[in-house]
């Protein structure tokens, strides 16, 4: 299978899509990012390490219309879009993001300004909205087992179910793989 990077033309209608202030242009565009996620994943992972700018770009315009739109269809389909985005990109694209209150770049914790609007970062806000590890103090992911600077642990359990088929993660309640529908306990 060829790789078919994602085009300057669509990087624009999607950046734009998810811009206009049309309802309906909105949607289609959100189920579009949606069915490319599924269809078509390379796309989204080439424009990855091509276009970092577009792909935060996209991941920000998502995840401000998931929070903020008033429209409650929008909301949940920027959710579950940004979600399905989210899971096939690398490790630093797949979580709730840090951005400048002024523009919206991602930033990181270290940062004092932001590189994008100069912008002065209230470290101390943003420090205060975010667990910190017992041990070394830097800002910790409700997700993480383990801290990224030190090395102590910081959830005792770390059992974590897998469908032993696709080796996907899967709930303890489930049944049945929705992955790769491999039945995973009797019902009975």
């Amino acid at each position: 299978m060829a790789l078919t990077p994602i085009t300057d033309e669509e990087k624009k209608r999607l950046i734009f899509g998810l811009k206009s202030s049309v309802v309906a242009t909105r949607f289609l565009t959100i189920k579009k990012i949606y069915e490319m996620v599924e269809k078509q994943p390379e796309k989204f992972r080439y424009l990855e390490v091509s276009d970092e700018t577009s792909m935060r770009d996209i991941l920000n315009l998502l995840e401000y219309i998931s929070q903020n739109d008033p429209d409650a269809v929008l909301r949940r389909e920027a959710s579950i879009s940004l979600s399905a985005l989210r899971s096939i990109l690398g490790p630093r694209y797949r979580y709730e993001v840090i951005v400048c209150e002024g523009c919206g770049e991602m930033l990181t914790f270290n940062w004092l300004f932001c590189p994008k609007c100069g912008e002065k970062i209230d470290v101390e806000k943003l420090k205060s909205s975010f667990e910190t590890c017992e041990k070394c103090g830097i800002p910790i992911s409700s997700r993480w087992n383990f801290c990224v600077r030190c090395g102590v642990r910081l959830k005792e359990e770390m059992a974590e179910s897998r469908c032993p088929n696709c080796k996907k993660e899967i709930k303890p309640e489930w049944v049945i793989c929705p992955y790769c529908g491999t039945r995973l306990k009797q019902v009975g």
